[in-house]
């Protein structure tokens, strides 16, 4: 399946104001692992999931239909967060997405493969690392860092319960409207079986409002799991994005804690060789010694060469020690840029949804009071009709 993207924008770097352009989900895929890759340190959106058995289904039904509409709500997300972010709005590979008809051309021309592949094999690498870091730990001491690891997880527990709530609230409107459907349907044959034939009308009168209180009902649950819902699982999505964010960000702390540590074995192992006569009284000084006695070797100049030898590796380890303080330092100032935009996206998307959930209950309260209303309206007036048939055909009868 191919999905519309209509574009509206004064941005000078596209050719046109306003176009349009039809991209399959794996597109959507391979953007957002070029993204990844060219900004690793920056909060790439999530993409909505890729499978879905409800997809499986296929389109012409109706849970195919409500997973399409989910998964087009969520890419339309995707794209906005990326247009409002401050870095990845200016990725060169997002314009071609946008915009260029030759974007399999492109596509073929870049290294990134996005594949189920890939994917596994990260999964495999992820696994390795954890494995390997298992015993190792490092405690995060930036209390801005404490702060925004507190307050995401505050966050993801508030959104997970929200979540859990309207989906009950959903189910509970998708069942009172199946009763009402069936309601309806009840009420449809005991018209048309002829029982009671003087209130044919005023049934069917009723039975169009019942039918149409279980449509509003329905279209009130679907907005619900298509739209709220949606929008409070793709910001869980985000907020897991972050959190994945400051793990990388721990694990390069971690990296640079241990050449810390391998530097300070390598000046361990110099300064004992400076120390220590050429002739060590230790076992593995002695064997170390015999070995090089069969070989002919001065032992002087070996222990020299050693240091020479720890002192190249020293100077390599403070270099890279030194870039990666850096790195490290420019990564935490870059993520505390980042959680400003993450803090704007929150904001702006929980007001958005907000507004429209209630905008929402709005038009499906006055849209029921209108049911009923008119079920009132039209009863009343087969009502008065009756009346002044029988006031008009009762004779008056005036007093001697």
């Amino acid at each position: 399946m191919a999905y519309l993207i209509e574009t509206t924008t004064n941005n000078p770097s596209f050719k046109k104001p306003q176009f349009s352009i039809r991209r399959r989900y794996s597109d959507f895929e391979f953007l957002f692992h070029c993204l990844l890759s060219d900004f690793p340190t920056s909060l790439v959106p999530p993409l909505p999931e890729k499978h879905s058995f409800q997809y499986l289904k296929g389109e012409t039904t109706r849970l195919g239909e409500s997973f399409t509409a989910k998964r087009c709500h969520s890419l339309d997300k995707f794209l906005a967060r990326i247009l409002n972010h401050p870095v990845l709005s200016q990725s060169r590979v997002l314009y071609v997405f946008l915009e260029s008809a030759d974007w399999v051309t492109y596509k073929k021309n870049l290294n990134i493969v996005a594949s189920d592949e890939s994917l596994s094999q990260s999964a495999v690498d992820t696994l390795t690392e954890t494995l390997m870091n298992a015993f190792k730990r490092t405690e995060e001491t930036n209390e801005d860092i404490l702060l925004i690891h507190e307050k995401l997880n505050k966050l993801n527990d508030n959104l997970s319960k929200i979540e859990k709530i309207f989906g009950k609230v959903s189910q509970k409107h998708e069942l009172l409207s199946l009763s009402y459907l069936s309601f309806h349907k009840n009420l449809t044959k005991m018209i048309g079986s002829g029982i009671e034939e003087n209130l044919t009308l005023e049934f069917t009168i009723f039975n169009q409002g019942i039918k149409s209180y279980s449509e509003n009902l329905a279209s009130y649950a679907q907005y619900l799991e298509q739209n709220f819902i949606v929008d409070l699982k793709d910001l869980i999505a985000l907020i897991i994005n972050f959190k994945r964010l400051l793990k990388t960000k721990q694990d390069r702390k971690l990296d640079l804690e241990l050449l810390i540590g391998y530097l300070s074995d390598y000046k361990y192992e110099k300064n004992k060789l400076i120390t220590q006569s050429a002739s060590s009284h230790s076992p593995m000084g002695a064997i170390r010694n015999k070995l090089e006695d069969l070989k002919g070797v001065n032992h002087e100049q070996a222990r020299i060469a050693r240091i020479n030898k720890l002192e190249d590796k020293i100077k390599q380890l403070e270099t890279e020690i030194t870039t990666q303080e850096k790195l490290l330092a420019e990564f935490e100032k870059n993520l505390m840029k980042e959680w400003e935009y993450f803090e704007k996206v929150k904001v702006r998307e929980l007001k958005g949804s907000l507004l429209a959930l209630c905008q929402f209950n709005i038009d499906f309260y006055l849209g029921a009071i209108g049911d009923f209303k008119a079920i009132e309206t039209k009863l009343y007036a087969k009502y008065q009709g009756i009346n002044d048939l029988v006031e008009a055909e009762t004779p008056l009868v005036k007093e001697p």
